[in-house]
C-alpha cells in the first residue's frame, strides 16, 4: 500500500472544546507510527489544515509529496508496505458517541486510492478509482 497513493475526505470528528482529534499513521507489521522524513505521523484538530468550502478535510496519504498547496494536510506513508489509521476524537461529541451504535450519525468516508498515482507519478488531477475499506 505504501508505493500507491490515498486520500481520505471526511467532516471532523465532533469533540467538545477544549479537545481534540486526530488522525495517526501506524506500520501495519510493527504498530509504531510510520518513519517518514518530514517526522509527521498524526495529523488533526491542532495542525494548520487547509478545509474543503463544505467544511469537509481531505488527507493526503502517500510516501511523496503531494504538491506545496497540499502538504500542510499530507499524512506520510512509508515508500511500501502496509500501514493503517486510527481516527481518535478526543472528549467526543454526543455525535460521535453515538456513532459507536449507529453510523449513520457520523462515519468517514472509505480511504479513496488515487488512480495512476503510484510513487513519482503526479497527482495535480488525480481520478479516483476505488475505495478501500
Amino acid at each position: 500500500m505504501g508505493e500507491n497513493k490515498y486520500t481520505l475526505t471526511f467532516s471532523p470528528p465532533p469533540f467538545k472544546q477544549p479537545a481534540f482529534w486526530s488522525a495517526t499513521m501506524y506500520d501495519w507489521t510493527n504498530n509504531y507510527t510510520v518513519e517518514n522524513p518530514i517526522n509527521r505521523y498524526s495529523l488533526g484538530s491542532d495542525n494548520p489544515l487547509v478545509m474543503n468550502k463544505d467544511g469537509t478535510v481531505t488527507l493526503y496519504m502517500q510516501s511523496t509529496s503531494p504538491g506545496a498547496d497540499k502538504e500542510s494536510n499530507w499524512l506520510p506513508t512509508q515508500k511500501s508496505g502496509r500501514w493503517y489509521i486510527l481516527l481518535r476524537s478526543y472528549a467526543p461529541g454526543r455525535e460521535a458517541i453515538e456513532s459507536s451504535f449507529d453510523p449513520n450519525v457520523w462515519a468517514p468516508s472509505g480511504i479513496v486510492k488515487v488512480e495512476g498515482a503510484a510513487t513519482g507519478e503526479s497527482s495535480e488531477s488525480p481520478r479516483l478509482r476505488e475505495t478501500v475499506n
